[in-house]
């Protein structure tokens, strides 16, 4: 079987850094910014996909599976507001220790690009604020 993931380098290397550090459960709050993430880790069957509309539910789901299964969840949604709502459930996973996830992505005004941002709780927070692959112009 063939799998198609989206053109874009960034989600690309995203995707392959999961698999990587074995981040199989995901628990998508689709919209227009995340969609191409969403869509190509939908048809990998190496992850185990969640839909959860509402972005502070999601968190505390996250929370669960993690508690649960003792593996790592991503979480996915749009751009900043959307990715406010997850704090509550991540301040949560922080201070219990649950390796939680999450993934936003936001348009780029200089850009119009999408740039994920990541937000990855093991110890503490750690903010990876651009993942586009940049090209070598020579």
């Amino acid at each position: 079987m063939e799998y198609h993931y989206t053109a874009e380098k960034n989600i690309q290397i995203l995707i392959s850094l999961m698999k990587a550090h074995g981040v199989r459960k995901i628990i998508a709050s689709p919209g227009s910014t995340n969609i191409t993430f969403v869509a190509s880790l939908k048809q990998d069957p190496y992850f185990e996909m969640y839909s959860a509309p509402d972005e502070r539910s999601a968190a505390y789901m996250a929370c669960g599976l993690a508690a649960e299964s003792g593996e790592p969840v991503a979480l996915s949604c749009t751009g900043a507001t959307a990715s406010r709502n997850y704090v509550p459930g991540l301040t949560e996973a922080f201070y219990r220790k649950l390796p939680v996830l999450a993934v936003y992505f936001i348009i780029s005004l200089d850009e119009f690009v999408k740039i994920p941002a990541v937000y990855l709780n093991y110890k503490k927070y750690r903010w990876v604020k651009d993942l586009t692959v940049k090209t070598d112009p020579t």
